[in-house]
């Protein structure tokens, strides 16, 4: 006999409702046995049941048992058999709740990190909320561990797990708020194994960690400032944010005084990092000329050819009126008799980027160069090809 797509639909609708109330009905009865529990011996066994039915739909019941232990916590007496027990049992009913991404069961999630004393279910509780993508969490779970990077705790072992399950549950929440500290676990305190998971925790932190990598480039060390930029640029953040970054490593590197040589040298590292980084990008629009110009002039050969080639990329009114200058004074201290081959590597270089800018401002200064005779032939035949470039 066939059967109407409506009866059919009628037929499914109903083997779901028994479903349901089947559902529903074993969730009652796993409620009741719960509290039919007089000892903690017996309410664990009964949550234990629950949770090794590895079932989504238990957990409402689970968060009924976390809340009822943590009820009943205050009255177990720290130290006995039966406190290690309760963290036992509070630590597996957190976790399954938060493999299950239980959400509502957050608050009681927090309460069990607060109330607690053993780290693991400290730890636990942090990752499950991460689990549970408990956003409102992130900026209480970033606290406790900038915290914890501060100095050794007591129990450093016990800080460890604590330090390790608060970054785990940031990853999880992939919330800028975890950047910081996150970055400063992987170079805290800690044993190897919390500042590696730090480090590979790091890079899934958010997409766009623009603001607390711009704080860390304000604020920390060179050294940190150096690891805050290579990991934005590793990031997802979109590309005029990147420029953004590269923008301020430039400033920064110029309008910070080197105190000695190990100093300058990090320096020029952040500059050339922004720089490279800005002619990758291909930022236009002139907002980076002035410290790309002041870093032409701060930096060694190499530093000063990338310069001028952002220059070129930049391709904008100030930036071709400063690869312009630059040749009239590379011009002037040619017909004045200064010349050696640096010079004219830079030269070479200022003539390709200059020419590279399609930009009208640079033909006086390229046809300074190509009606000069001192220069190389090379050279004013570069200066010539580049003149042909421009509209």
């Amino acid at each position: 006999m066939k059967r109407s797509p409506k009866i059919l639909a009628v037929l499914a609708l109903a083997c779901l409702t028994a479903l349901a109330s089947a559902a529903d009905e074993m969730t009652f009865i796993y409620r009741r046995i719960y509290q039919q529990a007089e000892t903690l011996r017996q309410k664990e066994a009964a949550a234990l049941a629950v949770v090794s039915r590895d079932d989504p739909g238990t957990a409402s019941v689970l968060e009924y048992i976390l809340g009822d232990l943590l009820r009943s916590g205050p009255e177990v007496a720290k130290g006995s058999q039966d406190r290690q027990v309760w963290n036992n049992l509070v630590r597996t009913t957190v976790g399954a709740l938060g493999t299950a991404r239980y959400v509502e069961a957050a608050p009681l999630a927090w309460d069990a990190f607060n109330q607690s004393e053993d780290p693991l279910v400290r730890a636990e509780a942090l990752m499950a909320l991460g689990n549970m993508r408990a956003l409102e969490y992130a900026e209480r779970i970033a606290l406790v561990l900038r915290n914890l990077n501060f100095e050794p705790v007591q129990d450093r072992e016990a800080g460890e797990k604590t330090a390790f399950g608060a970054i785990l549950a940031l990853e999880k929440l992939r919330d800028p708020v975890g950047f910081a500290p996150v970055f400063f676990a992987s170079e805290g305190w800690y044993t190897r194994r919390v500042r590696d998971q730090a480090l590979r925790s790091l890079p899934l932190l958010a997409e766009d960690p623009t603001e607390p990598v711009r704080r860390l480039i304000l604020e920390e060390s060179l050294d940190r400032k150096l690891r805050a930029f290579d990991l934005h640029a590793a990031s997802k953040a979109p590309e005029e944010r990147k420029i953004e970054i590269a923008r301020l490593a430039l400033q920064r590197g110029i309008e910070i005084k080197a105190r000695d040589r190990a100093e300058g040298t990090k320096l020029r590292d952040l500059r050339v990092r922004g720089l490279r980084s800005l002619v990758a990008l291909k930022a236009r629009g002139g907002a980076s000329t002035d410290w790309i110009r002041e870093a032409f002039r701060l930096g060694e050969t190499d530093e000063r050819l990338l310069a001028l080639q952002a220059l070129g990329t930049d391709a904008s009114d100030p930036s071709a009126r400063a690869l312009a200058e630059i040749l009239l004074d590379l011009d002037a201290q040619q017909r004045a008799g200064i010349a050696d081959e640096v010079r004219n590597r830079i030269a070479a270089a200022a003539i390709q980027y200059a020419g590279a800018t399609r930009n009208r401002l640079v033909r006086p200064a390229l046809t300074a160069v190509s009606l000069n005779d001192t220069w190389s032939n090379s050279l004013i035949r570069a200066a010539q090809d580049a003149l042909k470039e421009l509209p």
